[in-house]
């Protein structure tokens, strides 16, 4: 949808923060490209959104609606590196911001686009 590519627009232009809602709104939609994107946008080194938390969470929500079992695996890797960064306060975090996005985003099914 048009809000996953305008945030893809906006990440190439370095403005991560903007890009963000973007990628929340499509997430919200159904479009599970997004939610991908908000875990790396979370997890990347030097990123202004640096949130292992809110990392983590994503990339648990993104291998939920994974259908591709090598692309599900890729992401539980790097989900994996996260983890192992993270002190235990953090992971707690990890484990309710995990639940939260389960909780209101877990069922929405994927976006199709229209024929």
């Amino acid at each position: 949808p048009a809000h996953y590519r305008r945030g893809v627009a906006l990440r190439k232009e370095g403005k991560d923060e903007e890009a963000a809602g973007y990628f929340l709104a499509a997430a919200q939609r159904g479009y599970h490209l997004a939610e991908v994107e908000l875990a790396y946008l979370h997890a990347e080194e030097g990123s202004a959104l640096r949130d292992d938390p809110a990392a983590y969470a994503w990339f648990t929500l993104a291998i939920k609606h994974e259908p591709k079992p090598t692309q599900a695996r890729i992401l539980s890797k790097d989900r994996e590196v996260v983890r192992r960064r993270m002190r235990s306060a953090d992971k707690k975090e990890a484990r309710r911001l995990s639940g939260v996005l389960l909780s209101n985003l877990g069922a929405v099914p994927a976006y199709t686009e229209a024929r």
